[in-house]
């Protein structure tokens, strides 16, 4: 791995107009401390993480508050196997309740309130506004679907989510296709947690029509199965089981270890083009 620190935000105004309090610095800094963090490309969750970071340290320089995260960025030979950290493991999302987080576009393009009131079909908590800068110009719609204790991932999902939130979500993606926005994402995290096995399954879905998201789900119910059984079977050490969707496709992108390595990569010769591009920088 190539090892460098980098700054992560500071607590001056940007170029949005915004400023992250030293609360929300300080806030980051104890989650890294905790635990480690997957780095993505322009936070794109449906290609694999191109580092983790496992310390951070906030900085007083001439009145700025600064947070630098250490970095370990992979190189093509880390991948597939562990690179444990001693007494740390990836952080995963809060899965207490079911929830919604949206990104900028979201409120610049007057979607609040349907954001609101998409969350109020699956439990009484408030969205969550992404203060990550989302990687523009797409916009990004995170869905958390509380925890699945089923054996059928397909039974166990459509089980949190009822007509309603359908209703709600088809209203949402007719408004947001008449946006002049390159790719509108929406991402599902789900928890599946089995007596001593748990882990995440998240699926992304880019530009999908009002139907697409329920019936690529229904389609393609024995390839999530199959592949979340396998690792539970094989007593694979994975925190982290992402699948793709474009159109009415559906395919198992990656897959990551609780020490943050991603492993099992679908397109590995594009990954490593990632890698190689990101490391020339840093």
């Amino acid at each position: 791995m190539v090892k460098t620190t980098q700054l992560l935000m500071n607590d001056q105004i940007d170029r949005h107009n915004e400023r992250m309090p030293l609360s929300i610095l300080e806030s980051a800094k104890d989650q890294t401390n905790e635990n480690i963090i997957s780095s993505y490309k322009e936070h794109d969750y449906r290609f694999p993480p191109i580092a983790r970071v496992n310390k951070a340290y906030i900085k007083n320089e001439n009145g700025i508050n600064s947070l630098y995260g250490e970095f370990e960025f992979f190189e093509i030979k880390d991948i597939n196997k562990q690179n444990t950290i001693p007494n740390k493991v990836l952080k995963l999302h809060d899965f207490k309740d079911s929830s919604i987080s949206y990104d900028r576009s979201y409120e610049i393009n007057g979607l609040k309130q349907d954001v609101e009131d998409l969350q109020k079909t699956i439990s009484n908590e408030t969205p969550i506004f992404e203060v990550k800068k989302a990687f523009e110009p797409v916009n990004t719609l995170i869905i958390i679907i509380g925890t699945i204790a089923s054996k059928s991932f397909i039974e166990g999902f459509f089980n949190k989510a009822g007509s309603d939130f359908w209703d709600g979500l088809k209203n949402l993606i007719t408004k947001n296709a008449s946006l002049d926005v390159n790719e509108k994402i929406y991402i599902f995290n789900t928890m599946i947690e089995r007596n001593d096995y748990k882990v995440e399954v998240v699926i992304n879905f880019t530009n999908p029509t009002t139907y697409d998201i329920q019936n690529v789900l229904y389609q393609h119910q024995k390839m999530i199965d199959s592949t979340i059984d396998k690792y539970e079977k094989d007593s694979i050490n994975v925190s982290r089981i992402i699948f793709n969707s474009n159109e009415d496709t559906l395919e198992h992108g990656y897959s990551v270890f609780q020490d943050g390595t991603p492993f099992d990569i679908s397109d590995i010769d594009a990954y490593e083009k990632i890698l190689d591009e990101v490391l020339n920088k840093v």
